[in-house]
C-alpha cells in the first residue's frame, strides 16, 4: 500500500493482496525446486554407489552345473580344503587367476 497508484485506486486492496499471494506462491515454487533439485541430487548420488559397489557374482555356465553338483559331493566325502576352493572356484565366488 506504499505505491500511491494502489492505494489511492478503489480496487487496490485486491490488486495488492493478489500481488502479494502470486509473490509468496513464487518464493515456495522456488523453496520447492530447490528441495526437488537436492533430493534428485542425492539419489543420483546414492544410485552411483551402487552401481560402483555392486559387483555381484558371475553367472554360470550350463555345463559348469555337472562339474559343481561333482566336486559339491566329492568334498561332502572327503572334507578336503583344496575340493572346497575348486567349488567356489566353480561357483564363481573366487576369481580365476
Amino acid at each position: 500500500m506504499r505505491n500511491p497508484d494502489i492505494a489511492n485506486n478503489p480496487q487496490g486492496l485486491v490488486a495488492a493482496a493478489k500481488m502479494a499471494a502470486f509473490d509468496l506462491g513464487v518464493s515456495m515454487n522456488k523453496k520447492l525446486q530447490t528441495k526437488i533439485n537436492q533430493t534428485t541430487a542425492q539419489l543420483r548420488k546414492e544410485q552411483k554407489k551402487q552401481l560402483i559397489a555392486g559387483g555381484g557374482t558371475q553367472t554360470q555356465a550350463e555345463g559348469s552345473d555337472a562339474k559343481i553338483k561333482k566336486l559339491a559331493e566329492e568334498y561332502r566325502k572327503t572334507g578336503n580344503r583344496e575340493i572346497f576352493k575348486q567349488l567356489a572356484k566353480a561357483r564363481g565366488l573366487i576369481p580365476q587367476l
